[in-house]
This record gives C-alpha cells, structure tokens and sequence, in this order.
C-alpha cells in the first residue's frame, strides 16, 4: 500500500515539473523582440567621444633646423683685364705700315702744356670735334665711356676743338657738359695741319703705344667698334 502512494506522489511531481518547463517556454516565446533598428549600436556623437589622454605623445615632427647664416666673403682682385666688356677685336695693322705723327705742343682748358710725345708708351685717342657739330655731340657718350671703362688701363683721350672761337666757345659748352672728363684742347687748327689737314667732323686717330696711327675714325663711329680698336691696341705688346 505504501509503495503505491509513494508512487502516485512521484508520478504527481514529474507531471507538475512537465508542466512548469513548458509554460516557461511558452511565455518566453510570446515576449516582444525589439526592433531590428533598436538591436544596431548608435555610434557615439562627435562631442561625445573620448577625448585624448593629456599625456599623450603627438606624432614626432621634425625641427626644422635654423639657416646657417651666409659669409660675406670678401671680394677677389680682378686683374684691370678681366674687367675688360666682351667686343669684336680688330687686327691691328703691321707696325710697319703705320704713320707716325711728328710731336706737338698743346696747351689744355687749364693752360697746361700738353706734348703727343709725353702720351707714348700707353695708347691715345685723338679726337678732332666742334660744339656746333651735331655728330660730335652725339660721340661724347661713346667717349665717356672709353674714359670711364679703359683710363685706368692706359688709355689717354685728348679731344682737340675746330671751334673758330677756341675758348669761348668751348667753356660754356663745357659747363653744360660736365661728364666730358678727358682732356679738351680748345684750340687746334696746328694739330688739325700735323695730322695731314682735317676735312670733316668728327675725325678720330688711336695711336699705338709708340705715337703712331693705329687706325682712323671718320664720321660717328658706333661705340662697339671704338671700343674693340682699343682693346687690340691696349692687348697689344710694346
């Protein structure tokens, strides 16, 4: 009898536990799922995101390292050669066929004297001119600077005027002219005659370091061509 009930009293609790489990699982089955959009991750606002540790360490950038500061260097010696401006050289006549020209006295714009024999032993230009001449005038830029560019290799300029007034009419001009450094010879009809008679303005003569004719300018001569001539006959061995 006893076995019986023990029986029926264990039979009674595996039903209610049967029980249990099933409407457990029943009632787990029937609750609402959240939306699919409620399942993804809200990534996190910009504001919100973490902000970066105080400590730490920023990518490395290189230090720009400060420009060495440039040394004035001191400036070389140029030999008065190399100074000399890239132009055409001539060929200078054969020393034989050159003139020479007898020496003369002439006395300056100060009343200094002034001998073509004291201009030997470095080249000259003799220049024949007028204050009236226009041809003349527009020279005096090509003679500046001849003087300015080659004085200090030898060169000597000695520009001798045809003007019929001498002195009173070349000082004023002189005045409005103050670049025309070289030396002016305001009167020169005996030089005009030592150099065989001049018959036109502006007439030039260079003469080679031994006082004789290198070459002859008749008319306005482009500065390029006056310039080679006086660098050949400066280059030119005594």
């Amino acid at each position: 009898m006893l076995r019986r009930s023990y029986r029926g009293v264990l039979g009674i609790a595996l039903l209610a536990l049967v029980i249990g489990i099933a409407g457990c699982g029943s009632r787990e089955a029937d609750a609402p799922r959240p939306a699919q959009s409620q399942m993804t991750a809200t990534p996190p606002l910009a504001s919100e995101a973490p902000s970066a540790t105080p400590d730490a360490t920023p990518p490395e950038t290189p230090v720009a390292t400060p420009p060495v500061e440039a040394r004035a260097e001191t400036p070389k010696a140029v030999t008065p050669e190399a100074k000399l401006p890239s132009v055409p050289l001539p060929s200078l006549p054969p020393a034989d066929q050159r003139t020479t020209v007898r020496d003369l006295k002439l006395k300056d714009m100060a009343a200094r004297e002034i001998s073509l024999a004291s201009l030997r032993g470095k080249p000259a230009m003799i220049v024949f001119w007028a204050t009236w001449c226009r041809p003349c005038v527009m020279e005096i830029p090509h003679l500046v600077r001849l003087q300015e560019t080659y004085a200090k290799q030898g060169l000597k300029i000695v520009a001798i005027s045809l003007d019929a007034n001498g002195m009173a009419a070349v000082k004023p001009f002189l005045e409005k002219h103050p670049e025309m450094t070289y030396t002016i010879i305001p009167n020169g009809a005996e030089a005009a005659a030592a150099f065989g008679g001049i018959r036109s303005i502006p007439n030039s003569f260079l003469l080679d370091r031994q006082g004789r004719v290198v070459k002859q300018f008749v008319g306005l001569t482009p500065g390029e061509t006056l310039e080679g001539w006086v660098q050949a006959a400066l280059r030119e061995k005594s």
